[in-house]
């Protein structure tokens, strides 16, 4: 009897361990399978946007100068070329409101040789301004450009005198935010393409945005080195979308 009991208790000891152990041993299998189940997979792809636009404001300064002996007769010379650019500008239709000037400013004109006599003799006077068109009529301020010899030819310097520089025509887009939203429908239709094609060759499908980071537009010009001087513009948007992927 109490060997039976023995054997009995052992072999219900026996059961309960197996039981236990089967028990664990699901357990760890529905852990993992709840684990692979629950954590979604998910790739991060780029989307780009590029556009190419034409910018809708043009600056263009016309900076100019007059030079002479005297004080009186460099700001005569001055006036004159200001009237003459002024008529060339309204005879190429362009309106007060679209015209401003600067301040004319002069400086004394020295003896070039720093080591003469006479080096910080004044030997002339010289008087500079600018005058600079801003319109929305960009096509226009092309044309007339190329119609700057015309100035030239009526004795009208152009440039800064002695501080001579080229002044370029500025291009510029104002109406940058009404085109933000389509660019940036653009970058995200462009990542989404790329999340299907990454999903196709893995046999998955796309789901939900899980993150979206915008990146920073740029305006360049369609040159490489174009800058502000270009009419047309390149407008380019790079962002990245986290999508998950569904079996």
């Amino acid at each position: 009897m109490t060997c039976d009991t023995s054997k009995y208790y052992k072999l219900m000891a026996a059961f309960v361990i197996a039981g236990g152990l089967a028990v664990a041993g699901y357990s760890i299998k529905l852990g993992l399978e709840k684990f692979r189940t629950t954590e979604k997979q998910t790739v991060k792809v780029k989307g780009i946007a590029e556009r190419i636009v034409k910018a809708d404001l043009a600056i263009w300064p016309i900076p100019f100068y007059a030079t002479a002996d005297t004080f009186q007769e460099a700001q005569k010379k001055f006036i004159k070329s200001q009237e003459t650019i002024l008529s060339f500008l309204k005879e190429g239709e362009f309106l007060e409101t679209e015209i401003s000037e600067t301040p004319m400013s002069t400086i004394p004109l020295q003896n070039a040789n720093p080591y003469g006599k006479s080096a910080h003799e004044v030997k002339g006077y010289q008087f500079s301004g600018v005058i600079t068109v801003r319109t929305d009529r960009v096509d226009h301020v092309g044309l007339y450009i190329s119609k700057m010899d015309l100035l030239l030819e009526k004795g009208v310097m152009l440039g800064h005198g002695i501080a001579y520089s080229t002044s370029q025509v500025r291009y510029l887009i104002r109406n940058f935010d009404a085109l933000r939203p389509s660019i940036l429908q653009e970058a995200t239709q462009s990542a989404r393409a790329m999340a299907e094609e990454f999903a196709t060759h893995t046999h998955m499908k796309v789901g939900s945005i899980v993150k979206a980071e915008q990146g920073t537009f740029s305006i360049e010009g369609e040159g490489l080195y174009d800058g502000d001087v270009s009419l047309m513009k390149k407008i380019r948007l790079v962002n990245h979308v986290t999508y998950t992927l569904l079996a």
